[in-house]
């Protein structure tokens, strides 16, 4: 749909020598740096020339225009302010119910500037993927469904008018101030249809996996570029399972759409660069330089697109004497320090069991997504931005480099306690194990009291933190001999009584099926047509307004690739020509 930007004035136009003294003002009803903008700026210089009058842009974003139209209609004619605005809005609007203006009415159009386009998206619940499917629903529940524009009198507005008009459908009109809300809305499923950009992704098997399914969770269309001809490296990740697809991949890829992509052949970098040229963001986790030798480096997309925002991850970051090395979990967690205070004292170091960089790379990495994102949407401009493994792995040692920098002594491995307090550790009962916090004073003195010996809290050796911790084996061996009479589930009653921090050492079936992690909505059910049915963790983030849902399965190799390149007019001749080339592929058909 496609619509034509005017420029109005708030009163007929008159010569430049009756123009008042101060300057001449572009009222644009949207953010800096969208299309609308670029117009703005650009017809400026020439209207100051026309006119011999200084000529600025002003902002009055939100409501698909019509805040900026209000404001124009508040105000009396003053003969200096003009007004940028949808002409397909001022060509429609005399035949849109419930439009609180008519521009044909309120302003005199002086002149045509440029062309823009609309997005048509959909809830997840709404179970269409093409226009003419969504067509098809709307003519079949015409009183069903509503729909969602950024504001009233806007292009979207309209756009959403004239579908109705096509369809003969009764849709309610959701009006927002912005298209923000209208989207976060559309995607937690409080509205139907909304009048939003995607997101390619090229990572691979977890640290931007983890970014780009955090940011699918929350709602942004996702789609995974693989390399051909096997993909992401971890669909072959089973371990010791013999199941087709590993339920790793299955879970760090869900909410995405797939493509499979040859991306050392031109014609696939030139799929990426056409699909850039449209997205908000692009995120990848190869070594430096590996983007820049295909021609998809920061310098060349962001050509393409401003107001693209460029995310990398990568094993050592883009400076320094290791940016060209390569860096995996294991490695990073050496580097940083991790391995040397993991495990028990004077052992050997030991790795963290979990991925500790390539998980929280991944998160870092969508801060600072929705960071730039955020920037974007008050300057109208993208950036680079990056994280490592390395320095993902290093802030994890907040408090390990404060004792360093303080003292200049690397601290040690010290089992399962903490660096700076005790008792503060995991402890044996008579039937399995117990994690202890008395991190502060009060705690450890009600510890003292519950196991019977309080004259722990005047011993010269315990009565202080530092002096627990100098003494903290003696006190460990105390507190254990203690425990072992017990349970472990008597002693977290007791614990619990005494309002004392303390809890079970769970497996991870005890862990992924205590009452608490479900009530949580932890664990979520997913269906995938090849895994089959089973769970998986959620987003660990929790909206009251815009809830996470989980929309799609974790795509087949290339599933989606005919359908994207469709959406990126691709024309299927086209299509067919790079499938038989191999420089895209989908998957195969399955036999009947």
């Amino acid at each position: 749909m496609v619509a034509t930007a005017s420029i109005l004035a708030s009163q007929p136009a008159r010569a430049s020598d009756d123009y008042p003294s101060q300057p001449i003002r572009v009222l644009l009803g949207y953010t800096p740096g969208g299309a609308a903008d670029a117009v703005a700026r650009s017809i400026t210089p020439k209207l100051s020339e026309l006119l011999g009058q200084p000529v600025v842009v002003e902002y009055k974003a939100g409501a698909g225009g019509a805040i900026a139209a209000d404001n124009i209609l508040r105000a009396a004619p003053d003969g200096y302010t003009l007004h940028l605005i949808d002409s397909g809005t001022m060509a429609i609007l005399p035949n849109v119910r419930k439009v609180k203006y008519e521009p044909l009415k309120s302003f005199a159009l002086i002149g045509m500037a440029a062309q823009g386009g609309l997005a048509l998206a959909v809830s997840p619940s709404i179970p269409a993927n093409t226009v003419p499917e969504l067509l098809k629903l709307l003519k079949a529940k015409p009183d069903y469904y509503n729909y969602a524009t950024s504001g009233v009198g806007g292009g979207g507005h309209v756009a959403a008018e004239l579908l109705k008009m096509e369809t003969g459908t009764k849709m309610d009109h959701i009006a927002y101030r912005g298209g923000g809300p209208a989207m976060a809305d559309l995607v937690g499923g409080q509205i139907g249809i909304g009048m939003s950009t995607l997101a390619p992704a090229i990572p691979q098997i977890m640290a931007g996996p983890t970014c780009g399914m955090m940011l699918a969770d929350l709602g942004a269309d996702v789609i995974k570029v693989e390399k051909l001809p096997y993909g992401d490296d971890s669909r072959v990740y089973t371990g010791n399972s013999t199941e087709a697809l590993p339920a790793p991949f299955v879970m760090l890829n869900r909410n995405k759409r797939g493509m499979a992509i040859d991306l050392k052949a031109p014609a696939g970098q030139d799929i990426i660069k056409r699909m850039v040229s449209q997205s908000d963001v692009l995120l990848e986790n190869y070594r430096k330089g590996a983007m820049d030798r295909l021609g998809l480096g920061w310098d060349a997309l962001s050509e393409l697109n401003k107001r693209l925002v460029y995310c990398s991850i990568s094993g050592y970051g883009r400076t320094g004497p290791y940016a060209e090395k390569g860096g995996f979990e294991l490695i990073a967690q050496g580097f940083s320090g991790i391995m040397s205070v993991t495990g028990e004292k004077g052992g050997a170091p030991l790795k963290s069991g979990n991925s500790v960089a390539d998980i929280n790379s991944g998160v870092l990495a969508v801060i600072g997504v929705l960071s730039a994102l955020l920037h974007r949407a008050n300057s109208g401009r993208g950036q680079f931005i990056e994280t490592s493994l390395i320095d993902a792995s290093l802030q994890q040692m907040y408090w390990f480099a404060a004792m360093y920098f303080q003292t200049g002594k690397s601290l040690s491995a010290s089992g399962s306690g903490h660096p700076l307090a005790a008792p503060y550790q995991a402890f044996k009962t008579r039937d399995s194990w117990l994690v202890l916090g008395g991190a502060n004073q009060a705690n450890w003195e009600r510890i003292a009291d519950l196991l019977g010996h309080p004259e722990w809290k005047t011993d010269p050796k315990f009565a202080t933190n530092a002096e627990r911790k100098n003494n903290e084996d003696e006190l460990a061996g105390l507190i254990s001999e203690q425990l072992s009479a017990h349970t472990t589930d008597e002693w977290l009653a007791r614990f619990d009584a005494a309002n004392i921090p303390a809890g079970p050492v769970n497996t991870i079936e005890q862990a992924l099926n205590h009452p608490q992690t479900r009530a949580r909505n932890m664990v979520i059910e997913v269906d995938h047509p090849i895994a089959g049915k089973g769970h998986a963790l959620s987003l660990p983030i929790k909206f009251s307004e815009t809830p996470a849902t989980i929309r799609r399965p974790a795509p087949l190799l290339g599933e989606n690739t005919r359908e994207i390149l469709r959406e990126y007019d691709f024309s299927d001749g086209e299509i067919t020509d790079l499938l038989s080339q191999g420089v895209v592929a989908e998957p195969r058909p399955t036999a009947s």
